[in-house]
């Protein structure tokens, strides 16, 4: 048995806002899924036969620019839940006070986040946001691309390192317990694509006794 990182009485909370964290990211995912599954139907569609060499062309640049990004989201989602879990219990510290960045007027703007942890998320997720701004980019240049309405999710703050720094200090470790599940989405990719902790570190290769203490200790 696993020492927890903060009162027992916490626990709840803090399973809640880890499985909030991870509806969210999981919940990007199955919207790029769900797109990718539109623009396959339109693939299939008389409307394709139909289309110039090059719009075709198109589409089938922006399909593999989605393929490639959903290869990177088990690492990705890896290196966000465990930075997730560290700042669950980094909001059970009693000195957390001596760790946050304040404004002239003492109010909290962001934690002061090691380099280290923003290094580790950038090599787990640097690709995947890489490649989801370059999707957007390909979307955009193909007509039958940007045919479905299906939204696709907003994935900016991943787009590079500094970005990815500002908003791991700024917004994720700032709500380290949220309390808003999102709602499911009324898509089949929704369904499929919510997968257990467990699942997604079979996917990355990576086994829960590899993890830190701490983040053993947010799995379910």
């Amino acid at each position: 048995k696993h020492s927890s990182c903060c009162n027992p009485s916490m626990e709840v909370p803090q399973q809640l806002a880890f499985d909030i964290r991870r509806s969210q990211f999981d919940q990007h995912v199955a919207l790029l899924r769900a797109y990718l599954d539109d623009l396959n139907r339109i693939r299939a569609s008389d409307v394709f036969t139909h289309a110039s060499a090059l719009e075709q062309a198109l589409l089938d640049r922006a399909m593999e620019a989605f393929r490639t990004t959903l290869s990177h989201t088990p690492a990705c989602s890896q290196a966000l839940m465990l930075f997730t879990a560290g700042m669950i219990c980094f909001s059970c510290d009693p000195h957390w006070d001596d760790y946050v960045w304040r404004d002239s007027f003492g109010v909290v703007q962001a934690v002061n986040v090691a380099g280290e942890s923003c290094v580790y998320v950038d090599q787990h997720c640097g690709e995947f946001g890489r490649e989801a701004a370059e999707l957007l980019e390909k979307v955009m240049d193909s007509e039958l691309a940007k045919t479905p309405t299906t939204p696709l999710p907003e994935l900016a703050h991943l787009r590079d390192r500094v970005t990815m720094c500002a908003w791991l200090r700024g917004t994720l470790a700032m709500q380290p317990l949220p309390t808003f599940m999102p709602p499911k989405l009324d898509t089949k990719a929704t369904s499929k694509d919510e997968l257990s902790t467990r699942r997604r570190l079979d996917d990355a290769g990576m086994e829960a006794s590899q993890l830190p203490e701490w983040a053993q200790d947010m799995l379910p």
